[in-house]
């Protein structure tokens, strides 16, 4: 009997081992599967219409004016996009081609600006904007879009700096338009200036002087992502880039950290620094450039390589020539709150630079940097920023100094201030990352003078110059 009662127990233990091994290996390829799924991303959409977006807009009221660096911010950017597709389509549009000394010229009430000059045909078509009224094929290229919201008159202006157009449109309802402009002046995230003065030179120009400027830069932190990076994301960066097996790629450690990847002529260089740079040599002669076949290749080249394409805005847009080659160098950069950032890295002070020609991508460089800590209410304690009238004002030995530097024989006594400003190409809030620590490095507040063809970097609260760019 005890022997029947052994074997009875035996037959239980291994039958209830078999269900608990069964059931351990459902749990563990649950776990795998959802792994799986966590590990596998898929690629982040990234289009033109993502990459091609003001840097900037420009709102008036009846006694006030507003910059806002964040044209995405609560989907302004979005709201003009509507309009302009409704204005642009309509039937019953007009064009004309303003004149300066015909009328007088009235401020547009909110106005998005471009850095660069581009053809309205690529924006149209960036923008999914269908069936537009064929009046519009006198435009060429623009760097200004202007909205009229409470003006019966005319709707929209689309300028560059030799022309403007002046677009009248029947029937198109501003009303969106004018309750997402005063939701964004309620919530108060905006930057105030005193320019009450609105003319036509106002509206042409790139900047807006003025003497007092309330900013609102949020206190932000970054870490080098290379540095997060396992030797097995490295490899895995590579095959993404290459799009092949690791076991067809080969790699070089160099005694600095860099890990150089190598797959027939193409190159992969990581750097300890968070510089990122892809070469491939042209492999056929491109002898007439095409802009939109190039903003095409970048932007799909972007959303399938990039790290963390999202929010990623072009900058400039730059012909180059390479042998017989023609093609364009594209310089993109990560907006913080809307504002630039400037790094302070011997071989690239840019978020994102790559050359394009027409279909193929000769190099893309990227600095892999990731926020760790982003505040919108953390602001320099019992201290504003300085308007760059004052930074202006601090640094003008400075700047002189500078200006006899590149004109031979002029003398500092000689120059007067008015020459130091005629020289301005633009001012502008930015951050910059004095590249010091790997993790949680803190983004300086910074004025940027562009003048003398260099970026001028000065800090936004005491007017030190933190860097030459």
């Amino acid at each position: 009997m005890k022997e029947k009662l052994k074997t009875l127990t035996m037959v239980i233990l291994v039958f209830t081992s078999i269900f608990l091994i069964n059931l351990l290996s459902q749990d563990t390829n649950l776990e795998f599967k959802q792994k799986a799924e966590t590990v596998s991303v898929p690629i982040e959409n990234y289009t033109l219409e993502d990459m091609l977006v003001p840097h900037k807009a420009f709102i008036k009221t009846e006694d006030e004016a507003f910059i806002v660096y964040d044209v995405a911010e609560e989907n302004l950017f979005n709201t003009a996009k509507r309009t302009l597709s409704k204005i642009l389509t309509n039937n019953t549009m007009e064009v004309f081609e303003y004149k300066k000394e015909d009328n007088e010229f009235k401020h547009p009430d909110i106005v998005f600006y471009y850095p660069y000059e581009i053809s309205l045909n690529i924006l149209i078509r960036a923008y999914h904007i269908e069936n537009e009224n064929q009046k519009i094929d006198i435009i060429k290229n623009i760097d200004k879009i202007g909205f009229y919201l409470y003006d019966d008159e005319f709707a929209l202006i689309l300028s560059n700096n030799e022309k403007d157009y002046l677009i009248k449109s029947k029937d198109i309802d501003m009303s969106e338009f004018i309750l997402k402009i005063k939701k964004i002046l309620e919530n108060g995230n905006i930057n105030r200036i005193n320019k009450i003065k609105l003319d036509y030179q106002s509206y042409s120009e790139n900047t807006y002087w003025h003497e007092k400027i309330e900013m609102k830069m949020p206190i932000t932190y970054v870490s080098n992502q290379v540095v997060l990076m396992s030797a097995e994301d490295k490899e895995k960066l590579a095959e993404k880039f290459f799009e092949v097996d690791k076991y067809y790629i080969r790699q070089i450690k160099e005694d600095n950290g860099s890990v150089i990847f190598f797959y027939n002529s193409n190159v992969l260089k990581i750097n300890p620094n968070s510089l990122l740079s892809y070469y491939s040599p042209l492999r056929n002669e491109v002898k007439e450039r095409n802009l939109y076949l190039s903003l095409n290749t970048a932007s799909n080249f972007i959303a399938k390589n990039a790290f963390l394409p999202s929010g990623l805005i072009l900058d400039e847009i730059i012909p180059i020539e390479s042998g017989n080659s023609k093609g364009y160098r594209f310089i993109f950069s990560h907006k913080n709150n809307g504002l630039k950032v400037f790094e302070n890295n011997m071989e690239s002070s840019k978020d994102v630079v790559m050359e394009v020609f027409n279909n193929e991508v000769r190099s893309f460089k990227q600095i892999y940097k990731i926020k760790d800590q982003f505040s919108y209410t953390s602001y320099e304690e019992n201290s504003s920023m300085l308007s760059y009238s004052e930074i202006i004002n601090k640094n003008m030995d400075f700047l002189k100094s500078q200006y006899t530097e590149n004109n031979e024989g002029t003398d500092n006594k000689q120059i007067s201030n008015d020459q130091i400003l005629d020289q301005i190409i633009n001012i502008y809030p930015a951050y910059y990352n004095p590249n010091l620590k790997l993790k949680n490095e803190r983004l300086l507040p910074v004025w940027t003078i562009n003048i003398f063809g260099k970026n001028y970097l000065f800090n936004a609260y005491n007017g030190v110059l933190m860097n030459i760019n």
